[in-house]
């Protein structure tokens, strides 16, 4: 995660490494912390279809901790 997070600190408009953080903090059920990732990697990606992955994810994201799915 740490190579992740730094690549996201070198620049922040790059979309993939907050798509993975999102995707393993699902996969270990931390899904408040996966939301954060995925909301900011929908922020600023620009291919159409990580966009509908990554909303895919956000909806996932929202059910899981019962949530509504706000506009995104």
């Amino acid at each position: 995660l740490s190579v992740l997070k730094r690549s996201i600190e070198l620049d922040p408009t790059f979309s993939s490494p907050m798509f993975l953080i999102g995707s393993i903090l699902v996969s270990q059920y931390s899904y408040k912390k996966a939301l954060d990732y995925f909301m900011r990697a929908h922020k600023v990606v620009k291919i159409e279809k990580q966009k509908e992955e990554i909303e895919r994810n956000i909806i996932l994201c929202c059910s899981r901790l019962n949530r509504k799915v706000e506009s995104y």
